[in-house]
């Protein structure tokens, strides 16, 4: 996780968290991690596919090498062709080993490893979340909290709980004029405390999801680079193995003739 900045390893915990306001390119950036997420995953099931498929691939020709081997040791005419084949067959076959390793230790660790980033992004995109619905619920408790301070001049206090036990009104309405006071102007400093929060939430946010974007296409692309290179490294190799025999098996078609 050294491509995310510290910001990352404190994320929150799963849930749905419900705001008042999204933004809207966060939105559009959350939809974009999750669709990269799950094609990463399609991709990552693919490969292992093809990777399974391949090492069969190989088992069965480490198989025929022998064959062709053993064959050729009860021939007289056709041996030195089964002998080549059979060389031939056991040089695709270590080839196809390598294309197979290189594509399990280069190929698929980069592509597993940005299916998990995508995770850990979402959960920072989370946290950022639960940053703003926390400003959100201190604002609407400040709000209530003054709109009960300017109501309280025009409420009755005769039948509040400090009247009926023989309290003056007047001094239960500003003993409840002060303990509101006090608690809007905790709550402000709560607010103002949460606001910047959020502001420093953003921006690291933001930061970490340019420098996230830009890794990700320079290691997938570079991921993809070293697996088509190996891919043309595989077939050459093949190539180069069915060419050194050909020759011999138009000799030997020729002379069939």
């Amino acid at each position: 996780m050294s491509r995310m900045s510290g910001s990352v390893k404190s994320l929150a915990g799963s849930g749905v968290i419900k705001l008042k306001e999204h933004d809207p390119l966060l939105v559009a950036q959350n939809e974009r991690v999750t669709d990269f997420g799950e094609k990463m995953s399609v991709l990552i099931r693919i490969v292992e596919r093809i990777m399974e498929e391949k090492k069969e691939f190989v088992d069965e020709l480490q198989e025929f090498a022998p064959t062709f081997s053993a064959w050729a040791a009860s021939e007289d005419v056709i041996s030195p062709i089964l002998t080549s084949l059979s060389s031939c067959i056991e040089s695709c076959a270590k080839s196809a080993d390598s294309n197979a390793t290189a594509q399990e230790m280069s190929f698929l660790p980069p592509l597993r490893e940005y299916h998990l980033y995508s995770d850990v992004v979402k959960a920072l995109m989370k946290k950022r979340d639960m940053t703003q619905a926390n400003y959100e619920r201190i604002t609407d408790e400040e709000e209530r909290k003054k709109e009960e301070r300017a109501n309280l001049p025009r409420s009755d206090q005769s039948y509040s709980l400090g009247a009926m036990m023989g309290r003056n009104a007047a001094d239960v309405r500003e003993q409840k004029e002060k303990r509101l006071d006090q608690q809007i102007e905790e709550l402000s400093k709560k607010r103002e405390e949460a606001n910047n929060q959020l502001e420093v939430s953003n921006t690291d946010l933001r930061a970490d999801l340019e420098r996230w974007s830009l890794n990700k296409t320079i290691d997938i692309a570079h991921a993809f680079d070293q697996h088509a290179s190996s891919q043309i490294l595989y077939h050459q190799e093949c190539i180069e193995a069915w060419e050194s025999v050909l020759p011999q098996l138009q000799e030997g078609e020729v002379e069939s003739t």
